[in-house]
């Protein structure tokens, strides 16, 4: 019940954050990005379209194909512009696992709390807008999926399985996003 109510909490204040509609398909996920990373005056620019400005102004499309049931896709036959924040944060997590990786004692645990500390830095400082910012959050929301698993697993078969997830996750980003 706790989980249940955490998880609440969270997906309504990144969907205030957003200004996207929650969409609880997340097992849990958006628990980590908490009411801790959402303070009050936590609105990196966010006006009343959730994102300070008018998207048809912004040089964009304002209907980029998002893929069916919300699957990542590429812009065209480009990557999709990510913000300086957002790429930082995605390498220190990936250089974060990949170090894990190499430890012959691994704390599951402090990993865990590692990435959940950058996600919510990554989200605290999201500046992207339009179908990119779209694109981060199916892409995000898979990764935090993942971290969850990390932290659900009871054993280190499985743990293993969800770090290499993890990794491959983090790869995909690069695939997807510039």
């Amino acid at each position: 019940m706790k989980n249940i109510m955490i998880a609440i909490v969270a997906l309504s204040f990144l969907a205030l954050g957003c200004n996207k509609p929650a969409e609880d398909n997340t097992d849990g996920a958006h628990e980590i990005v908490n009411q801790d990373a959402h303070s009050s005056d936590h609105d990196h620019g966010h006006s009343d379209d959730g994102h300070g400005h008018d998207h048809a102004d912004d040089g964009h499309e304002s209907a980029k194909p998002l893929g069916a049931d919300g699957e990542l896709v590429l812009n065209g036959s480009d990557k999709w512009e990510a913000d300086e924040h957002t790429n930082k944060s995605v390498a220190n997590m990936h250089e974060m696992v990949e170090k894990f990786k190499m430890q012959k004692e691994k704390d599951y645990s402090a990993l865990v709390e590692d990435l959940k500390n950058e996600v919510r830095s990554l989200v605290s400082g999201c500046k992207m807008q339009g179908a990119e910012h779209d694109q981060l959050h199916i892409w995000l929301n898979d990764y935090m999926n993942l971290i969850v698993k990390l932290s659900d697993d009871t054993d280190n078969t499985g743990k293993e399985i969800a770090l290499n997830n993890l990794a491959e996750s983090l790869h995909n980003y690069t695939k997807y996003f510039k």
